[in-house]
């Protein structure tokens, strides 16, 4: 037995919420998230088991698609929820058609909190002090970079007072995607 796949264009992150939760309940098709559908050549079904497809970047090699169980995306999500300590609220920086962005989405579903993407024509630290503006003090703040967007927070940070008490905000930061430079990690 095959199970539906679904593409989702996430342009907006948001129209991935409804449909991703359905896919890790098992209430609804297998999702595919991509930036844009136009083009997109996709299998009409997967396995059973698969609740969402993803295309690897290539940074690497060719891009790939990555099919992940609800299982696996779950678990993951505790794991880290767990290693946070307590639920709060996720300040979203990644695109949702890569893992790394749709993990912040799921680790907010597993921990009923939610997940905040200010819009800023300002670029991240922008967006990030509208975060920090937005979001209830009392609530820890998380959030998951890529090592050039923590060294662009870091390098505003310096410069800004308002930057650097939205980045002292977070209460945990998340680095991934690649390795983070010594430099970056004592900075």
């Amino acid at each position: 037995m095959a199970r539906e796949l679904r593409v989702i264009d996430v342009s907006r992150p948001e129209a991935l919420l409804e449909p991703l939760a359905e896919a890790l309940a098992g209430t609804g098709p297998a999702v595919f998230p991509v930036p844009q559908t136009e083009g997109v050549a996709i299998p009409a079904e997967v396995d059973p088991e698969v609740a969402l497809v993803v295309q690897t970047s290539g940074s690497t090699s060719t891009p790939k698609r990555v099919w992940h169980t609800a299982d696996s995306l779950i678990a993951g999500a505790r794991q880290t929820n767990e290693a946070l300590g307590e639920p709060g609220t996720w300040w979203l920086t990644l695109p949702t058609h890569y893992i790394a962005g749709i993990m912040v989405l799921v680790r907010a579903m597993v921990a009923n909190t939610s997940v905040i993407a200010p819009a800023s024509q300002g670029g991240i630290g922008q967006a990030l002090i509208n975060f920090h503006n937005q979001t209830d003090p009392s609530v820890p703040r998380y959030t998951s970079l890529v090592p050039r967007q923590l060294e662009q927070l870091l390098d505003a940070a310096e410069t800004s007072p308002e930057m650097q008490e939205a980045f002292s905000g977070l209460s945990r930061v998340l680095v991934g995607g690649q390795k983070v430079p010594d430099a970056l990690v004592v900075r």
